[in-house]
């Protein structure tokens, strides 16, 4: 690589990289953390942060996009776009590659506009799954790598509890609560008032809304809710039977999302119960499709289970380590600043 080349991860948080692999976003840290450990390892010169320094000399930049959250497109969006034009046109041989991980141009949203804004000014994508290449077809032309989130939990066997009633683990950010929301009445139905103690774990705000937006809770379910973190999330998995991840697959917002949290909840030993999302379908054979039933089976017998945890973990949740992912974003960004 050019000696004087320099990598920049364009994102709302500075400081140490320490610093990103603690962020709450996964985003940040199954990403951009990843990526960036991966190039300090590698030796590239390389930085981070909310603006790109134009005054050093550098002969060569690889610029990549990180996630704007929609608390920063106020602040950021504007400012992000134009940093980005000037880079264009200050620095010889500079590239813009757009960390794509939400499809925000299948619907309207708060940063539709500014990712069509964005597009023209990019060298190339890097998307989460292989799902959202297919979305992105009809709003980008150029160049489109897959470089999937990183694993942050070590791979952990499925452990026999036989607990009374049965315990099923439900995590992830607040904006996918809604989808919780609405599959409790289903659900109910499935499992004819079977007990089921669900854990439901997410930020503290979205939690207190979703606990107000709820109108009834079907019989035999007992709802307990905690704030997520990494350790909290292990904490819970390993006193749970089983993991249930509803959403909506013909939901826009929903295609082409990362596959994360079905392969987390598989690499901490649950069995899962999933609705059948466009990046999951590649992993059908290790989850149990919500939308065909089989819920009341797992609530009462969830080690029958285990052989498809086993298999996900014997087979494919390797190549989702950190190590595998570090190396992706090599491969990756490595052929991109070469071009």
């Amino acid at each position: 690589m050019n000696k004087d080349l320099r990598l920049h991860w364009l994102t709302p948080f500075s400081g140490k990289l320490s610093d990103l692999e603690s962020v709450n976003l996964a985003s940040v840290r199954l990403r951009a953390a990843i990526a960036l450990r991966a190039a300090e390892r590698a030796d590239w010169r390389y930085s981070f942060g909310p603006k790109i320094d134009l005054n050093s000399r550098v002969a060569d930049l690889c610029v990549v996009v990180g996630k704007l959250g929609s608390n920063d497109v106020e602040r950021l969006a504007s400012a992000w776009l134009e940093n980005l034009t000037q880079a264009k046109k200050r620095v010889s041989g500079c590239r813009v590659v757009v960390d794509y991980t939400d499809h925000h141009l299948g619907a309207e949203t708060e940063l539709s506009d500014f990712y069509r804004a964005l597009l023209p000014l990019a060298d190339a994508v890097v998307v989460s799954s292989s799902a959202l290449t297919i979305q992105l077809q009809t709003h980008f032309s150029g160049s489109v790598f897959v470089v999937p989130d990183a694993l942050e939990v070590p791979i952990t066997p499925p452990v026999r509890h036989q607990h009374a009633p049965p315990r099923a683990l439900w995590f992830g950010h607040g904006t996918n609560l809604i989808y919780l929301a609405q599959a409790l009445a289903p659900m109910g139905r499935q499992l004819q008032g079977a007990p089921l103690e669900l854990r439901v774990l997410s930020n503290r705000p979205a939690l207190e809304q979703f606990k107000r937006a709820l109108t009834a809770i079907p019989e035999g379910i007992a709802l307990r809710a905690g704030d997520w973190s990494v350790a909290a999330m292990q904490a819970h998995a390993a006193e749970c039977d089983f993991c249930l991840l509803p959403s909506d697959p013909h939901d826009a917002r929903k295609m082409g999302v990362s596959s994360n949290r079905l392969l987390t909840a598989l690499a901490m030993g649950l069995p899962v119960a999933a609705s059948p999302l466009a990046s999951y379908k590649e992993f059908s054979e290790f989850f149990l499709d919500l939308e065909t039933g089989g819920l009341l089976e797992l609530v009462r017998a969830p080690d029958r289970f285990h052989g498809m945890v086993e298999r996900a973990q014997q087979t494919v949740l390797n190549d989702y380590l950190a190590p595998s992912m570090q190396m992706r974003w090599l491969d990756c960004l490595g052929a991109l600043m070469k071009t």
